[in-house]
């Protein structure tokens, strides 16, 4: 396949300039069309998403897939993450996540979870619980002795596979319309 990917993304270039979309969307036409050009099968665990130059000189990086799966905009998603070094932080202040701690538990791990396979830090878009558990405790949330409870809460909005520390997590369509909907109330000033 990687003999392959020149073909494949000048092809995708081909359909993203001959469907005429226009210039906002473009950056996520082309990655719908690398996606179907591929069957899905685009994403390698080797390195992190950084970012990339695109013919008119912008900077297209991982704020945009992030941006367009949860219905945002690219600058509200850097204000909201950071990705260094293949983590995904979120940036917003404790002091806006929910004051119950598994409230605030429950919107870390959505929101984290989201923008990490949206920017396909996650390989195959499973995140490892432990992640979520570093983050919450980073960002002061963490109820350790609840955290897996909490966590199994929220089957409506994705899906788990392992258990214990080894349990990963995925979102679903619903988690990412969710997760849009939420990081949205946490942004409004």
């Amino acid at each position: 396949m990687t003999s392959d990917i020149p073909l494949i993304l000048a092809a995708a270039a081909d359909d993203v300039e001959k469907s005429g979309v226009p210039d906002d969307l473009r950056a996520a036409a082309f990655a719908a069309a690398i996606t179907i050009r591929t069957g899905g099968v685009t994403r390698t665990a080797t390195a992190p998403p950084v970012a990339v130059a695109t013919e008119g000189g912008e900077v297209n990086d991982w704020r945009t897939p992030v941006a367009s799966a949860l219905s945002g905009e690219a600058d509200d998603i850097g204000e909201a993450f950071d990705l260094v070094d293949g983590r995904m932080h979120l940036t917003i202040p404790p002091s806006r996540l929910p004051p119950q701690k598994a409230a605030a538990m429950k919107d870390v791990a959505l929101l984290v979870c989201a923008a990490r396979q949206a920017a396909d830090v996650d390989a195959d878009d499973w995140t490892p619980v432990g992640v979520i558990r570093d983050e919450c405790r980073d960002l002061g949330v963490l109820d350790a002795n609840n955290f897996a409870a909490e966590i199994s809460q929220l089957a409506e909005v994705m899906s788990f596979r392992g258990t214990g520390r080894s349990r990963l997590l995925r979102v679903n369509r619903r988690g990412y319309e969710q997760a849009g909907h939420r990081l949205r109330e946490l942004l409004a000033p």
